[in-house]
């Protein structure tokens, strides 16, 4: 059994290999157990927009940060393949026989790395604004073209991209409005501009962000070649159910990729909302994916 640091917010296990990783807690502490995989850049702290909804469906959301990200260890030579590995490890530390797992954005393919991984154990899989495969030029294509750029800098020229993630990071520090400057706010949908423009929302997510870089910006940048690169798993061999929640006015990631995607999955549920962006689909349906999440257990 990994010995569990007692701690009352953050908490890290020890893994087999000697690494930790962290987690934080969010919702109802003695609901039913929903796995939070976050976006990128991105950590464990991401999880609080939804603390509302989880306390009022009861879940218990555990928000894990990936190897290298917030309070988890670097892990090297590492895939989305290999993450359901830690997870069964966190899972068996908890005490957790059945669970969900909940992925946003970049999260999604950790999320589905686990319905691959270990089906019989989820009671649901749910993507939300989810980055599908990037393997394909017509996927990558459908991305805006400074995601592109940055997914492209960290797959062909990672030694380059881990000190320009570091400067990114020291920028973006005095203030929550550097993660979200005028240009990037003109290129969302007005749903997305909307959202941001509450400071709660902003602060939440400039935290998250600014957390990924607690050990430095390694992680980040490895976490971004990794999602241009082949997951190591089949999204076609899924069969278990999935539930995919994507904005149709999401600039981000476009609705495209998630079309695509879903007509990969084989048992996978929809909802297409209009006018909902990348930012906005999480926080004002948050109560609705949620709630699905909760009929799921049955």
């Amino acid at each position: 059994m990994p010995e569990v640091t007692p701690q009352t917010e953050d908490r890290r296990i020890r893994l087999a290999d000697g690494r930790a990783i962290g987690f934080a807690e969010f919702g109802e502490a003695e609901g039913f157990p929903c796995l939070y995989f976050h976006g990128w850049p991105g950590s464990r702290l991401e999880a609080g927009l939804f603390e509302e909804a989880a306390r009022e469906q009861g879940l218990r959301l555990i928000a894990v940060d990936r190897p290298g990200v917030g309070r988890s260890e670097f892990q090297t030579k590492r895939r989305p393949v290999d993450w359901p590995h830690d997870i069964e490890t966190l899972a068996s530390a908890l005490g957790l026989s059945r669970f969900a797992v909940l992925g946003y954005s970049a999260g999604a393919p950790y999320a589905l790395a686990c319905a691959s991984r270990f089906p019989d154990r989820l009671v649901s899989t749910t993507l939300i604004a989810g980055l599908g495969p990037l393997d394909a030029a017509e996927a990558c294509r459908s991305l805006p073209p400074w995601m592109r750029f940055v997914f492209a800098l960290c797959h062909r020229a990672h030694g380059l991209a881990v000190p320009l993630f570091g400067l990114f990071a020291q920028r973006l520090r005095p203030s929550p409005e550097r993660l979200f400057p005028r240009w990037f706010l003109e290129s969302l949908a007005p749903s997305d501009r909307a959202v941001l423009g509450g400071a709660e929302v902003r602060g939440l997510f400039h935290a998250s962000v600014m957390e990924a870089f607690r050990a430095g910006p390694r992680g980040v940048a490895w976490e971004g070649a990794l999602l241009a690169r082949p997951w190591g798993f089949s999204v076609d061999a899924i069969r278990c159910p999935v539930m995919l929640w994507h904005g149709e006015a999401d600039h981000e990631v476009p609705v495209t990729m998630a079309r695509r995607l879903a007509a990969r999955l084989s048992t996978v549920r929809t909802w297409f909302l209009p006018d909902e962006g990348h930012f906005s689909l999480p926080v004002r349906h948050q109560h609705a994916i949620l709630g699905e999440v909760k009929r799921s257990i049955g």
